[in-house]
């Protein structure tokens, strides 16, 4: 009708639509569309008739069996890695899909719903709505679902393209009061310290993805978020909550968002139809002005990095998790993004992701997204996105991909590679025991070395602080020091301080604002990737005796010169003997000629004295 009749025209008031004879050839993917349908009836309508028996016959129709297909059987029916019940308890009645060529913005899958010649199915608890609107399409229409973790790329991409973050900067896990009682938790409600960004997002915690919102700031998340065709309700007021995906958008909007990111920041507007032709062969659609929009929210550089983080949730070395929806034809696996979201009461399950596009430039470079929920809202039970929305991105993805040649993203100019510290993400210090390589936007590689480990002296014997009367030797070894982490920001770091004061008796310890658990990354017992460390201990705080410092000086010895040696006096010269005269004949008496005798050698020498 908007092509017709002008835009914004009612269908009803066009009936060119219906009598003028236009032959109109869209961009959908017929084998695609058909994938698409079986996976979404296959998964929501699947488990939710009558009976067990009836669910069974139900996925067999479709050509699914525990013979057949047990991949997918078992996590319908059950049991799975998750429930003994499969998705027959969740209480989940709808979903729609859409994949997009991210290159040319052309739908090629577009459903709506579970089935739109379906029956609807009420709600019991909410008289006049339905947990299943057949007709209602969910992915474009109304205001929009929550996405929920599905929103955290382009929450740190934005960060991540004005510099305020990159894949290795550390935040702090920690249970943090962002104002008004505002105190998100991880999904499982624990802890863990000092996490980077890859992390964080692959392992989709909460509390980072929050301070990420906060670093760069609501209005900017906002802003940003609408460069990359995301629109959101009137009024909309949602604080730093935005970070994971509180305020809804359309489904359909949050894949082409995705799709720009797949193409190096590049967005092309969506279209479905390629050509609307009348009954004489003219071509009255699309004419040179209606050629797609383009835009560029982000940078080729930018883009690479988050697609790099992404890409880690399908490959098992990074995410022993998500990986379980890996796309794998045979024993090759593909290169594939995937996020997953769930919103806080369940109401919204996403999964969104996208392939590494075929060199064939004529070929679909594929993005896809999934929501599975009730069209009235009411919540799930008990079930993820990771248990209903991954799965049938998952058989989707499969399916279209299959046959196609295997192609890995390509990395732009302007990016580096460099190592950092596995923990804070800063550059290797002097206590570094575990690096990783981390892919950086040129210009945004780290020049702090690493600050949360310093040295203490140790002593060898009782391993307490080192004083100068411990029984063992003096050792000095890096320990843990959280002292300056956020000091730019007192109130993250009056929170890091309260974490790191239970994190020094180890994991498991209840307390701070949100009574959360502290915890080494990702959790012990499942997936510890950097060991069950926070990347080093904390240090001792006792000494091994009473004293502290160093030994006190040694009482002082009186410095006494010696006495020195007297100096020799020269012997005299004996005097000769006069020779005998003739007597003289006596005269007047005169004085004597003979030489005075020398002084006594005694009165030369000095007396010793002290200095």
């Amino acid at each position: 009708a908007d092509l017709i009749c002008g835009q914004g025209t009612d269908p009803a008031d066009c009936q060119q639509v219906d009598t003028g004879g236009y032959k109109v050839i869209t961009t959908l993917d017929a084998k695609m569309q058909q994938s698409a349908e079986k996976w979404l009836k296959a998964y929501v309508l699947g488990p939710n008739q009558p009976t067990l028996d009836a669910d069974i016959a139900y996925l067999a129709d479709l050509g699914i069996t525990a013979k057949s297909d047990p991949y997918n059987y078992s996590r319908i029916i059950g049991p799975s890695s998750t429930s003994k019940t499969g998705l027959r308890t969740g209480n989940i009645h709808n979903g729609a899909l859409i994949a997009v060529d991210y290159r040319t913005g052309q739908v090629l899958t577009y459903a709506g719903s579970a089935g739109f010649y379906e029956k609807p199915v009420k709600d019991p608890a909410k008289p006049g709505f339905n947990y299943f609107d057949p007709e209602y399409d969910v992915l474009s229409s109304g205001i929009g679902r929550q996405p929920g973790s599905a929103f955290k790329p382009i929450n740190y991409l934005i960060g991540i393209q004005d510099g305020s973050l990159t894949a290795s900067t550390m935040l702090m896990d920690v249970a943090t009061d962002f104002g008004g009682g505002y105190i998100p938790h991880d999904a499982d409600g624990y802890e863990r310290g000092p996490v980077r960004v890859r992390e964080a997002l692959q392992y989709s915690l909460n509390i980072p993805a929050v301070k990420a919102a906060s670093i760069s700031g609501v209005q900017r998340e906002i802003q940003r978020a609408q460069d990359f065709g995301l629109t959101f309700p009137d009024n909309a007021n949602p604080g730093v909550s935005i970070g994971v995906g509180t305020v809804e958008v359309h489904p359909a909007d949050l894949v082409s968002a995705y799709g720009a990111i797949a193409d190096s920041g590049t967005l092309v507007q969506r279209s479905e139809i390629l050509q609307v032709i009348d009954t004489k062969g003219t071509v009255i659609w699309p004419t040179s002005s209606q050629a797609p929009k383009v835009s560029h929210p982000s940078t080729p550089q930018a883009s690479y990095v988050m697609t790099n983080i992404l890409a880690g949730n399908t490959d098992p070395a990074q995410n022993n998790w998500w990986s379980q929806y890996k796309i794998q034809p045979g024993n090759t696996r593909r290169p594939a993004t995937l996020k997953t979201g769930t919103s806080d009461q369940t109401e919204d399950l996403m999964a969104v992701g996208y392939v590494a596009p075929p060199s064939d430039p004529g070929s679909p470079a594929i993005v896809a997204g999934v929501w599975a929920g009730n069209s009235d809202r009411a919540p799930g039970k008990s079930v993820m996105s990771l248990e209903l929305a991954a799965p049938i991105w998952h058989a989707f993805m499969q399916d279209v991909t299959a046959g196609t040649p295997v192609t890995d993203f390509k990395q732009p100019d302007g990016v580096t590679w460099a190592a950092v510290d596995a923990y804070s993400g800063m550059l290797p210090g002097p206590y570094t025991t575990k690096t990783v390589k981390e892919v950086f936007v040129n210009g945004t590689v780290p020049t702090q070395v690493d600050t949360t480990k310093i040295s203490f002296d140790i002593d060898t014997v009782s391993n307490t602080l080192w004083t100068y009367d411990c029984p063992g030797t003096k050792d000095t070894k890096g320990f843990l020091d959280f002292s300056k982490v956020d000091s730019n920001n007192p109130n993250f770091q009056k929170y890091d301080q309260i974490w790191a004061s239970r994190a020094r008796q180890g994991v498991g310890v209840r307390g701070g604002p949100g009574n959360g658990t502290t915890m080494y990354f990702y959790q012990v017992g499942f997936w510890t990737p950097f060991d069950l460390t926070w990347g080093a201990s904390f240090p001792p705080t006792t000494t091994c005796t009473q004293n502290t410092g160093t030994a006190p000086p040694p009482t002082p010895t009186p410095d006494i010169t010696p006495t020195p040696v007297p100096t020799p006096v020269p012997t005299p010269t004996p005097v000769p003997t006069p020779t005998p005269g003739p007597t003289a004949t006596p005269g007047p008496a005169t004085a004597s000629t003979a030489p005075s005798a020398p002084a006594s050698p005694a009165s030369s020498v000095a007396s010793p004295r002290k200095k």
